[in-house]
């Protein structure tokens, strides 16, 4: 019998989890270090700096709102493969094709 992957699936789902937690984090910390810049004495020299952490910190939030969206799909095909065995089998199989994971089950 072939080996379901839906751990996998779980794994991936909780890192994501992480990252996106971590995202939250980075940013905090970036708007804090622009706050801190602006109120400097030396404000106008880092102007274009604050500026370029503002842009990846639009990027990063952007990046984010798709991960999030990757995550709930990735949950919802978790809650199908723990739902129905059938369902597990061809998420498997697809994943296999697809060298998802690394792994080749014969």
């Amino acid at each position: 019998m072939e080996e379901n992957l839906t751990f996998m699936l779980v794994e991936t789902a909780d890192e994501m989890e992480r990252t996106i937690l971590h995202i939250d984090d980075v940013v905090k910390e970036q708007r804090e270090l622009i706050e801190i810049l602006r109120k400097s004495e030396k404000a106008e020299k880092f102007e274009d700096f604050t500026k370029s952490i503002e842009e990846e910190i639009n990027n990063t939030l952007e990046q984010q709102a798709h991960l999030h969206h990757r995550h709930a799909l990735l949950v919802d095909v978790i809650d199908s493969c723990r739902a129905d065995e059938d369902i597990a089998k061809v998420v498997t199989t697809l994943c296999n094709a697809f060298g998802i994971f690394g792994q080749m089950n014969n």
